[in-house]
């Protein structure tokens, strides 16, 4: 069943929803607009741990992200009130998130919640107020993680070591002496000292032991993965924290960390759990037909001989039987048809000949099933907080549709209206400027002075430049260069775009080098023949219109709902997160 949760494992726990029930506006910062009789709270728009990046961008940054916000929220008040969240392009969309989402939100309920909730949060908090200094004697076993080399004795054995080491320590001397003679840690040459340590560093019976002990205590024996412990409290010190509410990301952060190996262990344990409640079968002998019958396809297909899509193949190997059943459905070659329709996967079938890759598709696409499945059935879907993500997500593609109606769908790039568009933008279709030039390139410049006084009094530059230029392929160029634009070779292009037909510069220093030049033709800007540039002026006639359109729509809606803000209370607050 190992190979039934792989997946789904790595799905969850890269996923993670980190959302939690709606705060008090006391914990969402300061109110920074309104609108009708809703204000809105610094934290509706950015993360706490956000905020002091916020505050170092500046007033008009934080302007422009707060008024973004509520321009935002304003379309979706406007899409619900036209009825955008009936439309079917919604409905089919949120469909699809309700299903894909009920996977996170599971996880969530089931495990996250146990060991990265609110309640973890809160005892983490308490417990990193204080660090412990403290020092261990290790004896190791055949079988603990990591033991030094030789280690031959079982874990009876070191158990017996350890308490009879234990029954001769009477202070911390005695402790000391034995941690550098008999520990097997590293840190026995400093008498077993681990320094200040916080809440988290140490495994959780090691640490348990230590948080607890008396300070100059000795513990009894105390097993951990690497063996066998006693552990002695030198001294404890309290920590100043922040706030909760300021901490309260880096705490989350913290315990994923802590309790990665409990999370994975209990979504390995709900996987297994799920799947023989439904019978899961992996038809692992269909995959492997399948595999082959991919390869012959793709090798006739190459020929030349087999006008069949892909598609259309893997839809005729539905009739040779499912790929997995659970409960009393099936997975087909269908999951394998939608990865090759998804325009933002871009698979093709050449990457399906995988026997190892089709197995991991087909759990993953089980795993999410059935985890849907306990997620509706136990009345997820009904929870505040899956309500309060749906209808964010609803919100979001609503502002989508609400976009496409005010602006998108207003577009009318008939040949007319392009062409008026290019008429009166003709000057952002113009050539470059070109300039041929004839240049010598020197390493030394008091040669390149000597050089430049020559050509100012009527010396041949291309004699010059085949003479004395190191540009490779001199003899052949002669010194000159066609078609240098503003935007090309640097501090010469600059240079050359400002100087008329027959001007010589003085000498430029580049890099190494020394370089003066004669221009000696200039091609001036023209305008781009319409059809030659007729792409570009449709993309730039498109952007142009829906600038416009949002703009007068925007307008609209800052009229209808007023929104008011707030800024002056930016300024008296503390940024809660900090820069790393």
């Amino acid at each position: 069943m190992c190979q039934l949760r792989s997946i789904t494992i790595l799905i969850l726990l890269v996923s993670i929803i980190a959302g939690c029930s709606k705060k008090h506006p006391s914990d969402m910062g300061p109110t920074v607009a309104k609108i009708g009789n809703e204000y809105i709270y610094l934290y509706d728009i950015i993360s706490p741990e956000d905020s002091a990046t916020f505050f170092q961008r500046g007033l008009e940054f934080q302007k422009k992200r707060i008024t973004s916000y509520v321009m935002r929220d304003m379309y979706i008040r406007e899409g619900y009130k036209k009825g955008f969240h009936k439309n079917d392009t919604v409905i089919e969309k949120m469909d699809a998130y309700t299903k894909n989402g009920m996977v996170n939100i599971v996880y969530r309920g089931e495990i996250l919640d146990r060991f990265v909730g609110e309640k973890a949060r809160r005892e983490l908090y308490e417990n990193l107020k204080k660090q412990v200094s403290g020092r261990h004697i290790l004896i190791a076993y055949q079988g603990s993680l990591a033991p030094p080399p030789k280690i031959t004795r079982s874990k009876t054995d070191a158990l017996l070591l350890i308490t009879e080491i234990g029954a001769k320590i009477k202070n911390k001397e005695d402790f000391i002496t034995y941690a550098d003679s008999l520990s097997e840690d590293p840190t026995s040459i400093d008498g077993g000292d681990l320094g200040f340590f916080e809440w988290g560093q140490m495994e959780d019976s090691f640490q348990e032991v230590a948080f607890s002990l008396p300070i100059n205590t000795l513990s009894k024996a105390v097993e951990s993965s690497y063996g066998y412990h006693l552990i002695w409290v030198d001294s404890v010190k309290s920590v100043e924290l922040g706030s909760f509410t300021r901490m309260e990301g880096q705490l989350r952060n913290k315990l994923y960390t802590i309790k990665n190996d409990a999370l994975v262990n209990a979504a390995e344990s709900l996987i297994d759990s799920l799947n023989n409640l439904a019978g899961t079968v992996i038809n692992t002998d269909r995959i492997d037909t399948l595999v082959k019958s991919i390869f012959t396809f793709i090798k006739t297909k190459s020929s030349g001989s087999l006008r069949k899509s892909p598609v259309g193949f893997l839809g005729d190997q539905m009739k040779n039987g499912p790929l997995a059943t659970y409960y009393d459905k099936e997975v087909t070659t269908q999951v394998l048809i939608d990865l090759l329709k998804n325009p933002t996967t871009r698979w093709a079938l050449n990457s399906l000949a995988d026997t190892s890759l089709i197995k991991k598709i087909v759990i993953g696409e089980v795993n999410k099933a059935i985890i849907t499945k306990l997620g509706f059935d136990s009345g997820y879907d009904k929870k505040p907080e899956f309500r309060k993500d749906f209808k964010k997500k609803e919100g979001a593609f609503v502002w989508q549709e609400m976009r496409e109606f005010a602006i998108t769908d207003k577009l009318n790039s008939s040949d007319g209206n392009i062409q008026k568009y290019y008429d009166e933008h003709k000057d952002n279709y113009l050539t470059k400027r070109k300039s041929d030039i004839v240049e010598i390139l020197v390493t030394d410049k008091i040669l390149a002075d000597s050089l430049y006084a020559l050509a100012q009094n009527g010396a041949d530059m291309t004699e010059l430049a085949v003479k004395f230029s190191n540009r490779k392929k001199v003899e052949k160029s002669m010194g000159i260069i066609k078609d240098v634009t503003r935007f090309q070779m640097g501090k010469i292009g600059k240079k050359v775009s400002t100087m008329n037909v027959d001007e010589i510069s003085g000498p430029v220093k580049i890099g190494k080098n020394w370089s003066f030049f004669k221009v000696i033709s200039v091609k001036e800007p023209e305008y781009r023949p319409f059809e030659d540039v007729r792409s570009k002026i449709l993309v730039d006639f498109r952007k142009y219109e829906k600038d416009r359109h949002a703009e007068i729509f925007e307008i609209n809606l800052t009229n209808t709902y007023k929104p008011q803000y707030y800024y002056e209370n930016l300024d008296n607050t503390v940024a809660e997160g900090k820069v790393e």
